[in-house]
């Protein structure tokens, strides 16, 4: 008797089927990346002012289409090659999916550091890696930890703060950039009172129908403080008692 031989012939329905729950596989890991990238890492406006949205659709594109792709192409009844060929682009998806987001969480605004007279966007990729060490415990950073709004003041140690003042002058290295000099932003609270700008002053550098529509939202707002982005500046608002309230994605000043 001649063994029983199982057909190559796959028709396009099999195919569909197999496409269908790797893309539903694809969806769920997706929807977990969208979550923490747009809801945890880069709320809105500051997926905006660190220029992530390009780059994260773009990674949605690949991973999103191309495995589920691949598996309709490579689909067939012999189960230890299609477990095979499965293995690789789970593989090579997997990993195209773990270094997306690892590169997207090294980009992430983990900080707006107030120091002089405006916040700075600081990504830990912005860091040096010897001074991680130096990172208090209030501002250090979790899977699920926000962008956080602090400042940054110098060294109380004559001898720390001339090295801070160099790194500024010499290598170009600011303040905010140095973990050892990140407080909290109560610490910041009269050199905000001296340096926030009156709300009238968005109307200069934006449509003022625009301004009022954003500013509308916020009643308690009294003042706005600027915010140097990545990729633009964006409008941190401030209430009376120069406490943080929003950011949004007006210019704070002249271009």
């Amino acid at each position: 008797m001649e063994p029983i031989r199982v057909s190559e012939n796959v028709t396009f329905l099999q195919r569909a089927y197999a496409f269908s729950l790797h893309f539903l596989l694809s969806c769920v890991l997706l929807g977990f990346a969208l979550f923490l990238v747009f809801k945890v890492w880069y709320p809105s406006p500051l997926d905006y002012a660190a220029g992530v949205t390009s780059i994260y659709w773009l990674l949605l594109a690949i991973d999103l289409v191309l495995g589920p792709l691949l598996t309709f192409v490579v689909f067939k009844h012999e189960r230890f090659r299609f477990l095979f060929d499965m293995a690789v682009i789970l593989s090579v998806q997997l990993t195209a999916y773990t270094y997306g987001l690892y590169t997207m969480y090294q980009g992430r605004p983990a900080w707006l550091v107030y120091v002089i007279d405006d916040f700075e966007l600081i990504r830990p990729v912005d860091i040096d890696s010897k001074d991680w060490s130096t990172l208090k415990s209030p501002f250090k950073l979790h899977l699920f930890t926000g962008p956080q709004w602090i400042g940054a003041s110098y060294s109380p140690d004559p001898v720390v703060m001339k090295k801070q003042k160099e790194a500024e002058i010499f290598d170009g290295v600011s303040l905010a950039r140095k973990p050892e000099a990140f407080v909290t932003l109560n610490e910041k609270a009269k050199n905000i009172q001296q340096a926030k700008h009156s709300l009238t002053e968005l109307t200069q550098y934006n449509p003022p129908k625009k301004v009022h529509a954003y500013l509308q939202n916020f009643p308690s707002a009294d003042a706005y403080v600027p915010v140097k982005g990545i990729e633009v500046d964006i409008t941190a608002l401030i209430d009376r008692q120069n406490r943080f309230l929003a950011a949004i994605p007006l210019n704070p000043w002249k271009e």
